[in-house]
């Protein structure tokens, strides 16, 4: 592989491919449940790291039961999940934009190799 080759272009979800859905999904719950919402996000959000589920160190059942033993709040794993899921909304502006650089890359090594293969017959 060279140097300065590009094997991959990697997109975010949350915020780039998609809207943000777990702030507005975390204050959702907290206010559901009473609690002030950017409490309830500010606690849910250090959970997310003290339990490991960030980084997959645990699983969201896991991080749920925290969430609820810290907090009081009483909704399913599902219930809660789907309420932070529902706020990601695919952006179709950035699929798009992401297949228009596919496109553009699959031109670009089309034409890289027609000049590889000219070169090659040209013995150059």
């Amino acid at each position: 592989m060279k140097e300065d080759e590009i094997k991959a272009v990697l997109f975010d979800f949350g915020g780039v491919i998609a809207e943000e859905g777990f702030e507005g999904g975390l204050k959702a719950i907290g206010k559901e449940e009473g609690i002030d919402p950017d409490r309830f996000f500010s606690i849910a959000s250090e959970l997310i790291h003290e339990t490991g589920y960030v980084t997959g160190l645990c699983g969201e059942g896991t991080y749920w039961n925290a969430v609820r033993e810290r907090t009081g709040i009483t909704g399913s794993d599902s219930e809660l999940r789907e309420e932070v899921l529902k706020r990601f909304v695919l952006r179709p502006r950035m699929i798009a934009y992401a297949k228009t650089l596919r496109d553009r890359i699959e031109k670009i090594e089309e034409r890289s190799l027609r000049v590889q293969r000219s070169l090659l017959c040209c013995g150059t």
